[in-house]
């Protein structure tokens, strides 16, 4: 997939699922306007939020436990080199309509209409789960995306407000798109690293081998110089 074939496909699927929210909302009478109140303890859960998850992201990169490494392969494998093309705008552009469609589908309208059915935790854990299942592009990322997605619907079941949760999704995706397009140091994955045994000799170690070449040779040439009178001593 090129760069003009990601973009195209991320706004069709995202603004796909805006508007899939809408039309259910409408078929089941459950509107999905003034959702939205940008509320004072909205906008600060909100931020506030995007830290522990943004920890995490960087802890998992840089020391990820063995059922996360798939999660690292796929990434570097078939997003990295896809993101490193896009420039600033259009990273923000892909967080902002990542964090708006996906919240107004699976917050607003998904664990709404469920938490007004089963309740609201019944709600929130089966809300969650879709949200994990539909981010499955590896069995550990479905687990995080699960996780994730109940940290974000914990939020709006607190503020009442589904900014909260948009800000944060929004923020994390920005941050997290950020760092794997390059755009600043990225945690190098322990497990990218080399084992113990392989790492390269220490420098003490390596100007003695030098040294120790070095003298081979000078042994081996049979025009060698005489430390005393330092002339060229010929065989």
């Amino acid at each position: 997939m090129n760069r003009t074939e990601f973009l195209v496909s991320l706004v069709v699927l995202e603004v796909g699922l805006l508007a899939l929210a809408h039309v259910l909302g409408w078929w089941f009478e459950q509107p999905m306007t003034g959702l939205i109140r940008w509320s004072g303890l909205g906008l600060a859960v909100g931020v506030a939020g995007t830290i522990p998850l943004y920890v995490l992201f960087l802890a998992g990169r840089r020391w990820p436990p063995r059922w996360l490494r798939g999660i690292d392969e796929f990434m570097d494998r078939e997003i990295v080199g896809i993101l490193r093309q896009l420039n600033l705008v259009e990273l923000i552009a892909a967080a902002l309509l990542a964090g708006v469609c996906e919240e107004f589908l699976f917050r607003g309208f998904i664990q709404g209409g469920l938490s007004e059915w089963l309740g609201v935790w019944w709600g929130l854990a089966l809300a969650s789960l879709l949200f994990g299942v539909s981010h499955a592009v590896t069995p550990g990322y479905a687990v995080v995306a699960t996780l994730i997605g109940a940290f974000l619907g914990w939020m709006w079941i607190t503020t009442e407000d589904l900014g909260a949760p948009i800000l944060t999704h929004m923020l994390y995706d920005g941050l997290v798109l950020m760092h794997l397009s390059g755009r600043w140091p990225t945690p190098r994955p322990a497990w990218s690293r080399s084992e113990p045994g392989d790492q390269p000799p220490r420098r003490s170690e390596s100007n003695a081998r030098a040294n120790t070449d070095s003298d081979a040779d000078s042994d081996s040439d049979p025009r060698s110089v005489d430390p005393l009178t330092s002339r060229t001593k010929r065989p």
